[in-house]
């Protein structure tokens, strides 16, 4: 594969670099346990599939945008805040209590374990490229371990278009003043990051090492081998 002019390499987080189904978990039932205690406090009934419901419906709203729109519920922590103002609305105290509610989804949903193979892979490729990320979610990348090792951080948090969208992939052309052909992204889903490389003309690379929720540390010197 023409590897050889690669000069940049950007990251997808959630599922690639991290298992991030259980942190997912963990950080959602702490903010729900929260909730249905103070619902309970106010004799209100508790149901969670509203809050689905409703954070669906946001997001289909924006399904016809145009390219050149700007999104605001691909920005996922702000699509949540929106959710749990509706949601706690006619609870005394709602603006409280949503508030609380996203707090500690972000606090759980940003512990995360880095595996020493991906923290080593990651240190391997820097000596090579410049690394930045590239994601969908809301993950605080300078809380991870590994978050000195990107030079630059792209996600809807900061205004940009989620993928599969390329504008982050453009954006990062830009910032570096690179030819597309010379950024390889690296994501688990052909439908969102191989998408988005696409449409920049970038190199895609399929990295899905968590499978049943442990490491593939085959995988990982794979990658390095390949692109290395």
């Amino acid at each position: 594969m023409p590897y050889s002019q690669i000069k940049l390499v950007s990251f997808d987080l959630d599922n690639t670099l991290y298992d991030n189904v259980p942190v997912i978990s963990f950080a959602e039932q702490q903010s729900r346990n929260y909730l249905k205690a103070e619902f309970k406090k106010q004799n209100r009934v508790f149901d969670h599939q509203l809050f689905v419901d409703y954070r669906n419906q946001l997001v289909s709203s924006e399904k016809n945008l145009r390219d050149d729109q700007p999104s605001q519920y691909e920005n996922l922590s702000y699509l949540r805040q929106q959710v749990l103002l509706h949601f706690c609305e006619k609870l005394e105290n709602s603006l409280e209590i949503a508030n609380q509610a996203f707090e500690l989804f972000i606090k759980y949903r940003n512990i995360i374990t880095i595996e020493t193979h991906i923290s080593v892979l990651l240190k391997q490729l820097e000596k090579k490229y410049i690394l930045v990320s590239v994601t969908n979610g809301n993950c605080e990348v300078n809380k991870l371990s590994i978050g000195n090792l990107f030079k630059e951080n792209y996600s809807p948090l900061t205004g940009y278009r989620a993928k599969p969208h390329p504008q982050m992939l453009n954006q990062i052309i830009k910032d570096f003043n690179l030819e597309a052909s010379q950024v390889i992204h690296i994501g688990d889903r052909d439908d969102s990051d191989g998408l988005a490389a696409k449409q920049a003309g970038c190199l895609y690379y399929r990295f899905e090492p968590f499978i049943g929720g442990r490491l593939d540390i085959e995988k990982c010197k794979e990658l390095v081998r390949n692109i290395c």
